[in-house]
């Protein structure tokens, strides 16, 4: 069981995606913390999470400052974390919408696996774009760019 599946249960929305990234755990979790919405690759994503990047970057200090420090200051917490191996944020106390991401080493080097689960009605200001119409698929498209761009900053 992981700790998302701990704090966050069984919640009924989710998006999902995962990589393969060369790079061992330690390197991988440095990745995550550094990445930034420059580094995501914003095109082809579809228009609501392209307008979510876009939101990010002008609200939050620009598209230099890392993709997870941005979520911190829109009012995320880390809910929990096993060191080198998962961290989960979400809104205190325990809000509708919470992500987690999980590193395991896998051959010669990582897999990471990143989701987000939701209770119906949890749209926040900040994420309703990713749960309207398509919304998992923006979602998960959204996950796999950022999942990407940490493989890519892990492995170079």
């Amino acid at each position: 069981m992981t700790l998302l599946d701990r704090l966050a249960g069984g919640r009924s929305l989710r998006a999902r995606a995962s990589r393969e990234v060369a790079a061992a755990p330690p390197r991988v979790f440095r990745a995550i913390g550094e990445v930034t919405a420059a580094e995501l690759p914003a095109a082809g994503l579809p228009a609501p999470a392209a307008a979510l990047l876009r939101r990010l970057c002008s609200e939050r200090g620009g598209k230099d400052e890392p993709l997870v420090a941005q979520v911190l200051c829109e009012g995320f917490a880390v809910l929990g974390s096993d060191p080198l191996r998962e961290v989960v944020l979400g809104r205190r106390p325990r809000g509708r919408l919470v992500a987690g991401v999980l590193c395991e080493p896998a051959g010669r080097g990582s897999l990471v696996r990143a989701e987000v689960r939701a209770r119906p009605g949890a749209a926040l200001p900040l994420l309703a774009p990713l749960w309207l119409g398509a919304g998992r698929r923006v979602a998960e498209r959204l996950l796999e760019a950022w999942l990407e761009a940490v493989r890519r900053r892990a492995e170079a």
